[in-house]
């Protein structure tokens, strides 16, 4: 059991898969503690504070771990632009094409 992690799979296969492996040779109450102690930080105090049974824990478990895997990524990305008076083109330019740049 200690060997048993989350992975791809919904929380309630790995609870399945912990209860097979364990056979009986524990109570059920330990076994959801080492199975929480499994689940994603956000999905584990959810599943705490839920008072009710096992199976509702598990199915609380799911949905919330379904949900937080498709929420969208929220990303900001600064881009910086130089004004084109800030740009030294005689640097960056052939003799002759600075020259035309300036003029216009």
């Amino acid at each position: 059991l200690s060997e048993m992690s989350l992975g791809d799979q919904k929380p309630s296969q790995l609870f399945a898969e912990m209860r097979r492996v364990a056979q009986g040779s524990m109570n059920e109450e330990l076994l959801l503690e080492l199975w929480a102690a499994r689940l994603p930080a956000g999905v584990q105090q959810i599943v705490v504070a839920n008072r009710n049974g096992t199976s509702e824990k598990l199915a609380v478990a799911d949905a919330v771990l379904e949900a937080h895997r498709w929420r969208p990524a929220a990303a900001v990305t600064e881009v910086l632009t130089a004004a084109p008076s800030s740009i030294d083109a005689s640097t960056s330019l052939g003799p002759g094409q600075g020259e035309l740049l300036r003029q216009s």
